[in-house]
């Protein structure tokens, strides 16, 4: 069979540094999410819920590290028990795993304790990466696995993993006909120390750590500077840099997210390395705002009467004084927003003529209107919405009948109330809407996605830092409620 090479690694210049757009790479929210959960962690430090919280997401990424990489397979249900109870043998069913369970169980440890290794190296003791930290990782990653694939003169074979050492022999990847060609053996050394090096430099320039992360990620994969495990070793140094920047080990979850990660890989083998960037700031988001949960059942059973009333006025206190912080900015913002999509939902109006609609606008005696849908929406993208703290909406609809209604909720988020608010989308079809004098039954209504999550928008975020953003995600929220509408006839 004719092999035809493709050259990952750069052949003529080597390994590259940042492109030229650096700058223009990083998301702006993931400076935003460091801060909220930098004030997050103060109210959280010492609690059992924030070391519960630490301890699931390392096992998560000691699991989906290596489901990735094919080190071993272990179904969801598994997963979900092994995340929430703790690494046990007895966790495991028949069939759920491709690999011994004692063998499994070995390799997640050995997962979890280099998790631990890189925060106490590199965030605690504040260590600089160096060649020798990237070999003792890669000897943490694979202290239990001996063996690895190789290709031998007969065929396929098993040979013995070299740990902490670099590869000795080239490790291209043959697929589907194409030879997926890595740096050449001879010149890793010399590649790695260039890698370090440049790493180390980006300090000097205040690399945004969803940028540093994907760029030391990609160049690290490029080189492949190991037998096996290379895959583990760059989402650790990304997750190293992640750490350091106080956000949240890099977990790339199985499903879509997984081929949107090796996607993202591929496009930066081309030079384009903001669809890793997008990966890895959308991995922090989603683990972000599963921290923001574990804040809302904080305060432990008072044991008495007077004990309770204390409880609730510190409680209550601490909650007006941050409250008042945050709403001093993201109030504002939220109305600011509230604007931009009531402007932006009456040129859609005026463009769907003849075709009849109109657009409502929340009031003080209709502000409370659609709690149900908010509450059903906010369940389904897995979050409290706290409409206590603040409340308003922006509707268009669009009359006939079916009548398609488009309803956007801003409101905060969080049981305790932390400066993160919320825009939620909720479409919904209403069949017998109108005329309601003719009507013998109740309307049926029909809601549907037009989403994949809501806008969050923070107290830390300026206009001009969030604008472009939400009229990103309403244009396409917009435009999937239109053709939802569409496809109802």
């Amino acid at each position: 069979m004719e092999l035809h090479p493709h050259y990952i690694w750069p052949t003529e210049t080597g390994i590259i540094d940042l492109p030229a757009n650096w700058r223009d790479l990083a998301i702006p929210t993931i400076s935003d999410i460091t801060r909220v959960w930098r004030d997050a962690q103060k109210k959280l430090k010492n609690t059992d819920q924030l070391r519960t919280f630490n301890e699931r997401l390392a096992r998560e990424w000691a699991i989906e590290t290596g489901v990735i990489e094919d080190v071993f397979h272990i179904d969801k249900g598994v997963t979900v028990n092994l995340i929430e109870q703790g690494i046990s043998a007895a966790l495991f069913d028949h069939g759920s795993t491709n690999r011994p369970v004692e063998y499994v169980i070995d390799i997640l440890r050995d997962h979890v304790e280099a998790l631990d290794w890189l925060f106490d190296e590199f965030v605690t003791q504040k260590h600089p990466l160096s060649i020798g930290k990237i070999k003792e990782l890669h000897s943490l990653l694979t202290r239990n696995q001996t063996q690895v694939d190789a290709q031998g003169a007969m065929g396929p074979t098993r040979v013995k993993l070299l740990h902490g050492a670099w590869k000795s022999q080239d490790n291209n990847v043959l697929k589907d006909g194409i030879l997926y060609c890595y740096c050449p053996a001879v010149r890793v050394q010399d590649e790695m120390e260039r890698l370090v090096d440049l790493h180390l430099s980006h300090a000097g320039i205040d690399t945004p750590p969803d940028v540093e992360a994907a760029w030391l990620h990609h160049r690290f994969t490029v080189i492949h500077p190991f037998q096996d495990g290379n895959g583990r070793v760059a989402r650790a140094l990304a997750t190293m840099v992640l750490l350091r920047a106080g956000l949240f080990p890099l977990v790339v979850s199985r499903g879509e997210p997984r081929q949107r990660y090796i996607d993202a890989l591929q496009s930066a083998d081309t030079g384009e390395l903001g669809p890793l960037v997008r990966v890895i700031a959308e991995a922090q988001q989603d683990r972000f705002d599963r921290a923001l949960n574990i804040s809302d059942d904080l305060t432990k059973p008072p044991q008495s009467v007077e004990s309770a009333i204390d409880a609730l006025k510190a409680k209550k206190a601490a909650s007006e004084a941050r409250v008042a912080r945050a709403h001093q900015n993201v109030f504002v913002l939220s109305r600011d927003l509230e604007k931009e999509a009531t402007d932006r939902l009456h040129d859609v109006r005026d463009r769907l003529e003849p075709i009849s609609a109109y657009v409502t606008v929340s009031a003080e005696h209709t502000v409370h209107y659609y709690r149900i849908q908010v509450i059903d929406a906010a369940r389904d993208f897995d979050y409290y919405a706290n409409l206590t703290a603040y409340r308003q909406w922006v509707r268009l609809v669009i009359a006939g009948d079916p009548q398609g209604q488009l309803l956007l909720s801003f409101h905060a988020r969080g049981a305790d109330f932390q400066g993160v608010m919320v825009c939620a989308p909720i479409f919904e079809l209403v069949e017998g809407a109108e005329p309601v004098e003719q009507r013998d039954e109740p309307a049926r209504r029909t809601q549907i996605s037009v989403a994949d999550k809501p806008f969050e928008f923070y107290y830390t975020e300026t206009v001009d830092e969030v604008r472009p953003r939400f009229i990103a995600w309403l244009d396409e929220v917009i435009t999937l409620a239109i053709v939802q509408y569409q496809r109802a006839f």
